[in-house]
Order: C-alpha cells, then structure tokens, then sequence
C-alpha cells in the first residue's frame, strides 16, 4: 500500500474513534487537499476493501481498514514518545511525527518500542 494511502486511512481512523465516522470534508480538510482527490481515494480504499463508503455518506473502516488504522496509531505514539524522550519541544512533536510516520519500516518501529519500554518511556501492553 503507498504511503498516501496510510495517510488517508490514519486519517479516517482518528475521526472515526472522535464521532464514529469520517467525512470526505473533515479528511480533506485534515489532510489540506481537495475533497475531489479525498473522494477518489476514499473509492479506491472502498475497492480494497478498506472502508464503507456511499457518494455523500460517512466513512466507515472495515475491520481490514481498522486494524491498519490501529497500527499506524500505535507507531504514531511510538515515534511521540521517542521524539519526547529525545528531548524534542511538545510544540514541534506533532509536526515532525506526520513527517516521519510513514517512512520506517515495522522492524525499526519494533526496535524503538523495545528500547523505550526498557529503558521506562513507556509501557507496552
């Protein structure tokens, strides 16, 4: 899947556990780009299977879609505690996560998890 993909997803897994559903508007205004290219992408995921979605209905996840989505939620909150036990400004944290987000592969965000559980940054379930 490509990068602009997960963005799109991520996107729509936030707003969903915010309302229970995401708009083609909300995602494009998110993203800052334009509802028609939100609306292509959310048909394509569709035929992925990734999401359900009518032309002017909310966005739903399927559990395909959902369980990417929780995993890009988890290596976002990975890449925030290892910017913040870095030492990185709370007000610049966000910003760089999204730029860094989508270029490491699982295995690195495995490795930063492993050494911020043991060294006490944070707690793995």
């Amino acid at each position: 899947m490509s990068n602009k993909r997960y963005k799109y997803l991520f996107e729509i897994y936030k707003q969903e556990n915010r309302k229970e559903y995401a708009t083609i508007s909300e995602v494009a205004n998110s993203l800052n780009v334009y509802a028609s290219s939100t609306s292509k992408m959310v048909v394509k995921l569709r035929k992925a299977g990734y999401v359900n979605f009518e032309r002017y209905g909310p966005i739903m996840l399927t559990e395909k879609g959902l369980e990417i989505g929780k995993q890009l939620d988890c290596n976002h909150r990975i890449l925030v505690a290892f910017l913040q036990a870095i030492g990185i400004k709370d007000d610049e944290i966000e910003q760089e996560v999204r730029k860094m987000e989508l270029a490491f592969n699982p295995v690195i965000i495995g490795k930063l998890e492993e050494f911020l559980s043991q060294n006490g940054y944070i707690n793995i379930k």
